[in-house]
């Protein structure tokens, strides 16, 4: 299947990607955002993760503005993977069902998911090292109270090295490319829970498993929690958040230190 590299296919191929994107975060985020933190505000104590803190208005816009230009840059490069495999470039997608056994499809999305998972886990505490928080991803916590639409709002260089977590599998996975989307779709729907601010409990069958207060707690406490389907590498590693564990934006490394041994800065609202 070759389609070529046209104009007439790129401009088509961005605007749908930019409508999509921008129409989950956006258009469905936004209404979502909406009805609880306008609609319900008053009864935060209900609903809210950190009913405590508040985002102010000059936040907020500075979050669509981040997640705006990396949806932009996220459908430049989508559509650019998906013109490559569409012209004959090479990767591991398939595009028959037929070509894999019936049972690997199901098989296929749980292994994809879980590489996705441990990239992001391992990327994501890359970040969180000292030089590479400061220069980079200290933006992404200048919301210590998440919503939705700091789902994406990250520095660019964040944002391109969590897509090629997100890319990786279709080169090294042999998939149909439905079991791929959904993965992407999965994994880009885990993230929206989990910046969304609001109380969620997550079904047993879902990778995720329990609340959202895990990754909402990444965010309140700094250097921890940094898995983003599941809390698999966190445990591995010893850097779920303990509660006899003193955190803070200096204190890295993902365990904490004794609370009597540190004096941290209190996080500002």
């Amino acid at each position: 299947m070759e389609i070529g590299w046209s104009l007439s296919v790129i401009i088509p191929m961005l605007l749908v990607a930019m409508t999509f994107g921008m129409g989950v975060v956006f258009g469905l985020g936004g209404l979502f955002h909406a009805y609880y933190f306008v609609m319900k505000k008053d009864q935060k104590e209900e609903w809210k993760l950190q009913p405590k803190r508040w985002p102010s208005n000059d936040k907020v816009k500075m979050a669509i503005k981040f997640s705006a230009m990396n949806l932009v840059f996220g459908a430049f490069t989508g559509v650019t993977l998906a013109l490559w495999v569409l012209n004959g470039g090479w990767s591991m997608i398939h595009f028959n069902a037929s070509d894999l056994p019936l049972f690997w499809h199901p098989l296929s999305f749980i292994v994809c998911v879980l590489m996705m998972d441990a990239y992001l886990y391992y990327s994501h505490r890359f970040l969180h090292t000292p030089y590479f928080y400061k220069k980079y991803h200290a933006i992404h916590h200048r919301w210590l109270d998440p919503h939705i639409f700091t789902t994406v709002a990250m520095h660019p260089v964040e944002f391109m090295l969590f897509q090629i977590g997100l890319i990786l599998p279709m080169f090294i996975l042999p998939q149909w490319w439905v079991v791929y989307i959904a993965a992407i779709v999965y994994t880009f729907g885990i993230g929206l829970i989990d910046h969304s601010g609001v109380k969620f409990k997550m079904p047993w069958w879902t990778f995720h498993g329990g609340d959202n207060y895990f990754h909402d707690d990444h965010h309140k406490f700094f250097h921890t929690n940094f898995g983003h389907h599941t809390g698999l590498w966190d445990k591995l590693h010893g850097t779920v958040r303990k509660e006899n564990r003193q955190y803070g934006e200096n204190v890295f490394g993902g365990r904490g230190t004794e609370a009597a041994k540190t004096n941290v800065k209190k996080n500002e609202a």
